[in-house]
């Protein structure tokens, strides 16, 4: 299992870790895995959590460099295996490493498809005269091309199912 920072079934968080922050990792405590079945890759997400905070990336700026530096540094673990799971945006460079290795791919989506995305904040903007902030293409082409490489597709809702089958994303 690979992931950024979490906690093992029956691990401690380690002692330096602020109260506020075990907190949180309890959050992400992978139930049914030892930490010895992990592998962590933690320094992307925390380049992104402190890069806004010194004003040094926006908060866009900071998600993208934690999911492209996450997703290169996972390639490296990625083992021949029959099915690969991958979080949508995390997941292209790992994703292709597993397709070369046979796998069947499993792309774990957690919100609707960019464009239904792009269309509501647009439509929004216009009816209140704001200006919009979309992903960046960018995103969106590697999410748009996790999706064409994955066997199936895991929404969280009906919802977003339907947004995924109005784009023709079968």
């Amino acid at each position: 299992y690979i992931t950024s920072v979490a906690l093992g079934e029956h691990d401690s968080p380690p002692r330096w870790v602020p109260r506020d922050l075990c907190a949180k990792l309890e959050g992400r405590r992978l139930k049914g895995l030892h930490g010895s079945d992990t592998r962590q890759i933690r320094f992307p997400e925390i380049l992104q959590r402190l890069l806004p905070r010194t004003r040094l990336a926006s908060r866009e700026q900071a998600d993208w460099i934690n999911n492209y530096f996450f997703d290169k540094a996972a390639t490296a673990l990625v083992e021949p295996c029959r099915v690969f799971h991958v979080v949508s945006s995390v997941g292209l460079y790992s994703a292709r490493k597993a397709r070369g290795f046979g796998a069947r791919l499993v792309c774990d989506v957690r919100q609707e498809h960019p464009f239904f995305q792009r269309r509501i904040l647009e439509e929004e903007a216009a009816r209140f005269g704001l200006a919009v902030s979309v992903p960046s293409s960018s995103y969106e082409d590697k999410v748009l091309e996790e999706f064409s490489l994955a066997d199936y597709i895991i929404t969280p809702s009906q919802h977003a199912r339907r947004t995924f089958l109005s784009q023709g994303v079968p």
